[in-house]
């Protein structure tokens, strides 16, 4: 055995320790800079699904589960409503809300850098991986994060 096998394991993990440190920046910098876009919207622009997802995850955080008007609703995405709710508990004022809520979906939506950075990874360098990143998370769809809906999951 030779002193180069033993010292390879450990300049393996010191290049992927530095990719993931990049990743991490890169998730970071691109959530706060998709949040401060998001905090251009200052009201719904999708109404009903904005109301909606509102409202279950009102309701859900003080104890009434997953209801309208009392009712018990079947919805097909009720991951959402879970992962807002605690926003409501947290923030006391509805402007406070909706910008708890366009932060948390900034740092939700911004989490496609490491699916696409770990599948580009599999194929390509970790340069070209780290601009797959870059890329996944420089689309429009970005936008998203402003408003109240299932797309930042």
């Amino acid at each position: 055995m030779d002193l180069d096998s033993l010292s390879a394991p450990d300049s393996t993990n010191r290049v992927r320790g530095r990719e993931l440190a990049l990743l991490v920046l890169l998730w970071l910098g691109s959530a706060t800079l998709i949040f401060m876009l998001a905090r251009g919207v200052i009201f719904p622009r999708r109404f009903i699904d904005e109301f909606l997802y509102w409202n279950l995850a009102g309701n859900l955080s003080h104890g009434r589960g997953l209801s309208w008007n009392g009712e018990a609703i079947q919805l097909r995405s009720w991951l959402y409503p879970l992962v807002i709710a605690p926003v409501f508990r947290v923030a006391g004022r509805v402007d406070s809300q909706y910008q708890a809520i366009q932060f948390l979906n900034s740092g939700l939506i911004s989490l496609v850098v490491f699916p696409a950075w770990w599948m580009a990874r599999r194929f390509v360098g970790p340069g070209l991986a780290f601009f797959a990143a870059v890329f996944a998370v420089s689309v429009p769809a970005m936008n998203y994060a402003g408003i109240i809906g299932t797309e930042s999951l």
